[in-house]
């Protein structure tokens, strides 16, 4: 009688896709990086891997994460060549294995159940893009506030042809992104809510959960102020409106991308109020003046 081998035989298959891949973009990154490594660590649900996407920092990034590699396996480490978040996270991207990409900022922190309770609202909304509302990384009151405005705005935006979203946390099925050709990198502010633009376009499902929430670091707030924070974002709204774009110098001044060295450091990066207020009526101005002359040429050519 012939032996039966089949249920000997060692099937020898693919390595299992993780559910998620977590990209993060850095710079000079080593105070807060190590927190939120430490969260995805401490995650009840391990099913992940997680790409730092490092824009070659001068502090000791890299060399925390790689002490913390020998712990976690599936902590990648990618250099990127230029020093634009846009740029890094399609960089991660391209490298992702998982069908679910998720964008996280250095200065997040999540709780251990976090990355459970996505999968969860992923499995029950089957959503092209999801994002959840956010918390400051303190107990100020006025951060809570501007954080509860900051939820609000996006949660009133989501229906809209143009919703917003923060980059901080955005989670996106990697077809979804490949389709969407991944973050527009000459856009230097607000890239996500962009691509959120061409989402809608493609007529794809957007979700915006009040839970689970996340936290974030309020430092930009901190270091320049509740006041020049609006103005600026003002500023931005007008700057985009007039060049139809968020790249050019005037972003470059306004949102500088220097990663965490910008908060350690005293230097006085930012224009000071009188300026931008200065900036804000030229812009107005110019768009006043622009508009003028328009319906002027048209109110000729009709005539």
């Amino acid at each position: 009688m012939q032996q039966d081998n089949s249920r000997s035989k060692i099937m020898i298959g693919k390595i299992p896709e993780p559910f998620f891949s977590v990209i993060i973009p850095t710079l000079n990154e080593e105070k807060r990086l190590p927190l939120i490594l430490k969260d995805l660590e401490e995650q009840s649900l391990k099913d992940f891997e997680i790409i730092v996407v490092d824009a070659k920092s001068k502090d000791k990034t890299l060399d925390k994460v790689r002490e913390l590699q020998k712990r976690l396996k599936d902590l990648k480490i990618i250099i990127s060549q230029k020093r634009n978040v846009g740029f890094q996270r399609n960089l991660g991207a391209k490298k992702a294995k998982a069908k679910w990409i998720i964008f996280m900022d250095a200065d997040n922190r999540i709780s251990k159940n976090f990355l459970k309770e996505i999968k969860t609202q992923l499995d029950k909304y089957n959503p092209d893009i999801l994002s959840t509302w956010m918390k400051p990384d303190t107990k100020r009151n006025k951060d809570k506030l501007i954080a509860n405005l900051i939820n609000l705005f996006i949660e009133f935006q989501k229906k809209t042809k143009r919703p917003s979203i923060l980059e901080a946390f955005l989670c996106i099925k990697k077809d979804s992104f490949n389709k969407l050709k991944g973050f527009n990198e000459k856009i230097k502010w607000a890239e996500g809510s962009e691509m959120m633009e061409r989402a809608v376009k493609n007529k794809m499902k957007f979700v915006f959960l009040k839970k689970p929430s996340y936290k974030t670091s309020f430092r930009r707030i901190h270091k320049e102020g509740t006041f020049k924070i609006l103005v600026k974002l003002i500023l931005l709204e007008i700057n985009k409106v007039y060049n139809k774009s968020s790249s050019g110098k005037m972003t470059k001044i306004l949102y500088p991308m220097n990663g965490g060295s910008y908060y350690l450091s005293d230097r006085n990066n930012k224009l000071d109020s009188k300026n931008i207020l200065l900036k804000i009526r030229e812009k107005i101005t110019k768009v006043y003046k622009n508009k003028t002359k328009k319906l002027i040429r048209q109110r000729l050519d009709t005539g």
